[in-house]
């Protein structure tokens, strides 16, 4: 299979290919004979070729055509160097009709042979160091759109995370207003048992939103510094956040704290995460189901570090390969509207920050359907930090 440090030789009639193969090998140039015109062609299309070498006697009429559309079709960053043998001291109708045809491109090289070895291996040499400048050219134009397309990508972040900081904020006042309000109407003597018990519901609800806008502030905290914390610590208040969507949505919570499973990390980041994990189980269970929680200290066998293993696992439609794929995408999303598909985008960054890993397994259409999710937090990631919070 050709690649792109490789000289491509089509030369049809005779010994050509072979020879010219030899010369260019001699000179630990790498090199390879075409036998067909539609191989080289391929080539030249799908980009495995670090330059052409061609004999007159391979320029048929529907080649030539055929070779010049391709090379017209090249991406911006590309002009593959063709080196074209030609018969010196002679004209030819056929070196006419490669000349017009290919004369106007940069780097076409027309060499008069017989050729010297020296010769051509240099000019091969040439054409494959001009092609590796274009192969940069292309890596750092890779790399620049990438990390134009990270920073829109973190911009878009920013930007989500700043508004849902300031509705969360800005509700919170509203909030405080109406809760006094319920209490000054609560303490009315003339309040009947049906009003009162109305007035009970208004206000566990009320506490719940104010619940919800607390912890979206803090989950949009930049934290200053990590925290020994334990699993059941971590996972208490998203769960006491999400009862009334677990109950509503007919879920059974199974949870196993194993041990003194503690941890140095940052909380909130962290609780972010694990509410972005659970939010997204209760989504999968729209008709019930079961959330299974298991928490343990744990050993990380590919680097051997302690640390704490969190594994949140649903009974619910599961995913397909190809959505598990991409779930970790930036903006991808299954939800429609109703998502923005940063959800697990942040938190692949967020473990990552933590330098631990979040794994995820799923199961469609079979009794066992479901999906986990297994994360694991080294507790070394932030040990001189740490000691600095005792």
């Amino acid at each position: 299979m050709p690649n792109r440090n490789t000289v491509l030789i089509l030369a049809p009639f005779g010994r050509d290919a072979e020879l010219l193969l030899g010369m260019l090998m001699s000179s630990d140039i790498q090199a390879k004979c075409i036998v067909e015109p539609s191989s080289l062609l391929d080539a030249v299309r799908s980009g495995r070729a670090g330059a052409l070498m061609l004999t007159q006697e391979a320029f048929t009429p529907a080649f030539l055509a055929l070779l010049t559309e391709a090379l017209a079709l090249q991406p911006d960053w590309s002009d593959l160097p063709v080196l074209v043998l030609v018969p010196g001291g002679m004209e030819s109708p056929i070196i006419g009709r490669v000349e017009a045809a290919l004369g106007g491109l940069p780097n076409v090289t027309f060499l008069e042979r017989p050729i010297r070895p020296s010769t051509l291996a240099s000019a091969g040499r040439a054409a494959l160091k001009s092609r590796a400048r274009q192969y940069e050219v292309e890596r750092v134009s890779k790399e620049r759109d990438k990390a134009s397309a990270s920073l829109l990508e973190s911009e878009k972040l920013a930007a989500v995370g700043r508004l849902a900081s300031s509705i969360a904020h800005e509700l919170n006042n509203p909030l405080e207003s109406i809760t006094n309000l319920i209490y000054i109407v609560r303490n009315d003597p003339n309040l009947s048992a049906d009003s009162q018990a109305h007035l009970d519901l208004a206000s566990s609800e009320l506490q719940r939103a104010a619940e919800i806008t607390k912890q979206n502030l803090r989950f949009h905290r930049q934290s200053t510094r990590p925290v020994s914390i334990t699993a059941e610590e971590l996972f208490v208040p998203i769960l006491a956040l999400y009862k009334g969507r677990l109950a509503n949505s007919s879920i059974d919570v199974i949870t196993d704290f194993r041990g003194d499973s503690r941890v140095v990390c940052y909380e909130g980041e962290i609780r972010q995460v694990l509410s972005n994990l659970i939010g997204n189980a209760i989504d999968a269970m729209r008709t019930g189901g079961t959330l299974k929680i298991r928490c343990s200290c744990s050993l990380d066998w590919r680097t051997g570090a302690n640390g704490l293993s969190i594994l949140v696992a649903d009974s619910g439609h599961g995913m397909s390969d190809e959505v598990r794929r991409r779930i970790f995408e930036a903006f991808y999303s299954t939800k429609g509207i109703g998502g923005t598909g940063l959800g697990l985008w942040v938190s692949s960054e967020i473990i990552s920050k933590h330098k631990g890993h979040l794994r995820v397994r799923s199961t469609v259409g079979t009794r066992r359907q479901g999906t986990s999710f297994r994360l694991f937090l080294p507790d070394s990631a932030h040990e001189d930090d740490g000691q600095q919070t005792q």
